[in-house]
């Protein structure tokens, strides 16, 4: 990778370490605000979770194949962010859960900077430090994570949650401002392939389907912190259990990508996995505070392994003319699986908390064992 290429991948780094501060300042207190504050219960929780995931899937599915059709990526970047920010307050203005589902979905609609930004990192970077390069950014957006979330600790004691959301906008802004200023698209020509004429080879067909299973088991971090608190965990060590998440996802984000681009895509997508499966095992047989903190470690490293990893997996298999379209189209198809799955793991944990992880782990075995169907081939 080059000097120039270097500088506009940090570039993009700092505007996602900058909206992860917002994005962070609200994640911890995001479940408290709507089960406490506003009174919904988990199957609403689950809901707007789920609703959010969705429409995010669907915005990257759009902005990907617009951004390959005009051969432009950054006008989709800067105005994503600043529909977060705008979203932040219409969260502090909400009297009541009631009002939350449109500004969740003005914040996910925001994402449409996701496709397009992953689809430009690519053309950044080569096969042999693709890994390293997605890895970079999700560590960046996850140090980013962690300021938020530090500060979101600093201040709770004596400012409210309603104004922590407000004061979360600001980064967003910043954000967008840097990307306006400072990033260049790649490229002004146009590259589209029609959605029609794209060809999906066996693998890439496989990993969509697995990914949709597993997308379904995925549970929304948001359940963990609830079981935190109804464990006994104040607000407060709440706010610290997900800033643990966060660290361990800053620190193991790169190594999880250069771990890729050395054994292979597919080894650690299982090991995502896998580590996914023992931490629902392990909600099920808490027993004390300190396995809550193991578990969240390995939430953490679930994350920083499956998020960047997924992401340079499709990269690779995607034909090299629609990348920002499959790339959009594999968020949309694993995404829109994300609104039944929350409303349903939602309802579970409304009738008995355990339902939940017993089903997320078992739909997991589930999708390890059809990984062995792929054949992934490393230069």
């Amino acid at each position: 990778m080059d000097k120039k290429s270097k500088k506009e991948l940090l570039t993009f780094g700092l505007a996602s370490f900058f909206n992860d501060i917002g994005s962070d300042l609200v994640a911890p207190i995001w479940p408290i605000f709507v089960k406490v504050i506003l009174g919904a219960n988990m199957t609403v929780l689950g809901f707007l979770d789920g609703l959010g995931i969705a429409l995010v899937s669907v915005s990257n599915a759009f902005s990907g194949w617009l951004s390959d059709k005009l051969g432009k990526r950054k006008l989709f970047i800067y105005v994503g962010y600043l529909l977060s920010g705008l979203a932040r307050v219409g969260y502090f203005i909400s009297p009541s859960w009631h009002y939350l589902a449109p500004f969740k979905a003005i914040d996910r609609v925001g994402k449409i900077r996701g496709a397009p930004r992953d689809a430009l990192v690519t053309e950044l970077s080569k096969k042999s430090n693709r890994g390293a390069s997605f890895g970079i950014l999700r560590s960046l957006d996850s140090l980013g994570a962690v300021t938020g979330t530090i500060i979101a600790y600093l201040i709770i004691s004596f400012v409210s949650i309603r104004n922590i959301l407000l004061i979360a906008a600001v980064p967003s802004v910043l954000s967008a401002l840097i990307v306006f200023l400072f990033v260049k698209d790649r490229r002004t020509e146009k590259l589209h392939t029609p959605l029609s004429k794209i060809r999906f080879n066996k693998n890439l067909k496989i990993f969509f389907i697995i990914s949709m299973l597993f997308s379904f088991a995925t549970l929304s971090y948001s359940f963990l912190i609830v079981f935190a608190e109804d464990y006994g965990f104040s607000e407060s060590n709440v706010i610290l259990l997900y800033l643990l998440f966060n660290i361990i996802y800053t620190i193991f984000s790169y190594q999880f990508g250069k771990l890729a681009d050395k054994k292979g895509r597919k080894f650690v997508v299982v090991l995502a996995m896998i580590t996914y499966f023992l931490m629902c095992a392990g909600f099920l047989m808490v027993s004390n505070a300190f396995i809550v903190l193991i578990l969240f470690v390995l939430f953490g490293l679930f994350n920083a392994a499956f998020d960047p990893v997924k992401r340079t997996f499709i990269a690779d298999l995607a034909p090299k003319d629609a990348r920002g379209s499959v790339l959009g189209g594999y968020e949309m198809f694993t995404g829109l699986i994300a609104l039944p799955s929350g409303v349903l793991m939602g309802y579970l944990w409304d009738f008995n908390p355990s339902l939940p992880f017993i089903t997320a782990g078992g739909m997991t075995l589930v999708s390890v064992m059809l990984m062995g169907l792929i054949k992934e081939k490393r230069s």
